[in-house]
């Protein structure tokens, strides 16, 4: 995960716990919020290219949009992320000796 992107997205999780970052935003809603918004804004250019700090960043922030009562933009999150996985084709697995893929059926 990319470290600043990264820190960002969970610090928007964790922020509205952490004593001197919502003391130093101004309520518990207002840091995390703050954490997300720089977080979307580091995001911006490379949210949707096909890489596992991504798919993470991705995921965090749909937790964080679930959390501040977004569920449409968390859907959206949840997507993207979902979408990544399939294009960095993780949903199959690579174990066959020949070098064939296996797909896993569920």
């Amino acid at each position: 995960m990319a470290p600043c992107r990264g820190l960002l997205c969970m610090l928007s999780l964790v922020a509205r716990y952490v004593e001197p970052c919502y003391h130093g935003y101004g309520g518990t809603v207002e840091a995390s919020a703050h954490f997300a918004s720089a977080a979307h804004k580091e995001m911006m250019a490379t949210h949707d290219e096909p890489a596992l700090d991504n798919i993470h960043c991705n995921l965090i922030l749909s937790l964080y949009e679930v959390g501040h009562g977004n569920e449409q933009r968390a859907w959206f999150q949840l997507g993207t992320a979902d979408r990544l996985c399939q294009a960095l084709r993780l949903l199959y697995e690579t174990a066959d000796r020949e070098g064939n893929d296996v797909v896993i059926e569920t």
